[in-house]
């Protein structure tokens, strides 16, 4: 069992009254982190039970358009492991057809009476309990035709409940069985259900399920479309991997020199956060084109091409091609480059706290700071001509105009592990050592866009940079969630 999850239950145990209501035979995964845990709750404890949720440092988060009413869902982090824990929390028990959930079961005051603490110290429904939401879950998931397939497709893991459930009627105590007090037990027969995988089985659960009707949440003709525009909405959140949002977004950057490890640790955070939740990359040192910088970029291109043999050997690159091409730093070109990229990260920037502003966690590879001249700054020099003033003038407009992102991590790291990394790392046009030198020097004190900054020891092994990352990322994404 996670830590967390150790913690969390300890509590919940003492504060909180709640049963783990179905799943309960893979219950034993689920709290090593390998699913989420259905967790019913008693309603008039929901805004304690919240409270201690956001105590252990779990958040909530939805799809904006598919929820359902009085279910969350809660996730926390597991600091030993590195896992993202879920839980899916129903305050009454909303369940039915696949995508839709049509029907409100008003049996919560019995299952929660009637619960057991089991062998992991956590109170789960009792069996007769479970067998009978188990009996109306299958026939209400084989009474639409989307659900009935959907069926077919996990029926060992449904097997595998039922001989869990069927195991516990059988060997436990007349007192965890509890003895049944509620009339809908009489309409279905836990021992003799229908598995039959035929037209006859579709047929048998639309016979069952109207012994139910009086629970349904929806008329017959809202339930058709909103059962079609769920399954539509669920095959265009899959095919374009859209996840869950926060109710309050993040803007979060990372920033370094050069072979600090910055885009690796853009790509983990953003392969570990977007398991769960929405999340985007941004990259803002080396923007992508915006639709009017497009002719800008062709025009800088050939001008590079044009005079790519009187390049001299290049120290620094930012933008999108090395310094050492344009002569002047208070030149036309210099300026024209500079403008234009400073407008890139600018709107860019904007983007990003638009998404963030949706729910988004916005992960961004370097961020721009104020410190003219260095890493990601404003670069004009004024002092040729008007122009080329003008051009400094806007260019630090642009600047000082960026959104702050919510926080900013620095990967810090001594000058001669970035040599030997820059030497090992497959690039290409990678850095000189002495480039490597020179902005290691160049850029100290660096003056960023952003509301907090956490500066990381990237000369640590690996995995332990990343766990450190991970602890920040989600510490800044729960204070953001409870701000």
């Amino acid at each position: 069992m996670l830590e967390l999850y150790k913690k969390l239950f300890r509590q919940l145990n003492q504060d909180t009254v709640y049963a783990i209501w179905k799943a309960c035979h893979d219950l034993h995964a689920s709290i090593d982190g390998k699913g989420d845990i259905d967790l019913l709750v008693d309603s008039k404890s929901e805004m304690q039970f919240e409270e201690i949720l956001h105590q252990y440092g779990f958040i909530h988060a939805t799809f904006k358009s598919l929820t359902f009413p009085f279910v969350k869902h809660y996730y926390g982090y597991d600091e030993d492991t590195g896992q993202i824990c879920h839980l899916h929390i129903y305050y009454k028990i909303i369940t039915g057809e696949t995508h839709l959930k049509s029907y409100h079961i008003p049996i919560e005051a019995e299952v929660l009476s009637n619960r057991f603490l089991n062998a992991m110290n956590i109170y789960e429904a009792s069996y007769i309990d479970q067998a009978l939401i188990y009996s109306m879950r299958h026939y209400m998931k084989r009474s639409s035709l989307f659900g009935y397939f959907f069926w077919i497709y996990e029926k060992s893991d449904y097997l595998k409940e039922y001989q869990y459930i069927k195991k516990g009627l059988n060997t436990a105590r007349d007192e965890d069985n509890c003895n049944p007090n509620n009339s809908i037990h009489s309409k279905f027969n836990f021992f003799n259900i229908d598995m039959n995988t035929g037209l006859s089985g579709y047929q048998k659960a639309k016979a069952e399920v109207l012994k139910i009707s009086d629970f349904r949440r929806l008329t017959s003709t809202e339930a058709i479309w909103k059962s079609l525009y769920y399954f539509l909405l669920r095959v265009w959140y899959k095919f374009f991997k859209i996840r869950k949002r926060l109710d309050n977004g993040i803007v979060l950057a990372i920033s370094g020199i050069d072979a600090s490890g910055k885009s690796s640790m853009v790509k983990e955070l953003h392969a570990w956060l977007g398991k769960n939740f929405d999340v985007e990359t941004f990259h803002l040192g080396k923007p992508s084109p915006v639709l009017s910088t497009f002719p800008l970029r062709f025009f800088l291109l050939l001008y590079r091409f044009i005079n790519r043999k009187k390049r001299n050997e290049r120290f620094e690159s930012s933008g999108f091609f090395g310094e050492s091409s344009l002569k002047q730093k208070n030149g036309f070109v210099w300026g024209l480059r500079y403008l234009c990229l400073g407008y890139e990260r600018y709107k860019h920037a904007c983007v990003a706290r638009g998404l963030a502003a949706k729910g988004k966690i916005i992960i961004c590879d370097r961020y721009p700071t104020n410190t003219h001249g260095k890493m990601d700054s404003p670069r004009i020099v004024p002092g040729g001509s008007k122009l080329v003033g003008k051009m400094s003038h806007y260019e630090l407009m642009l600047y000082k105009k960026l959104p702050k992102t919510n926080a900013l991590i620095f990967l810090e790291v001594s000058m001669s592990e970035a040599i030997k990394r820059n030497r090992d790392r497959i690039k290409k046009d990678k850095e000189t050592d002495d480039g490597i030198v020179f902005r290691h020097k160049n850029n100290q004190g660096l003056d960023f866009h952003a509301n907090k900054i956490f500066f990381v020891d990237a000369n640590l092994e690996y995995k332990n940079v990343l766990k450190n990352i991970k602890q920040i990322t989600w510490k800044c994404i729960l204070k953001m969630a409870y701000r």
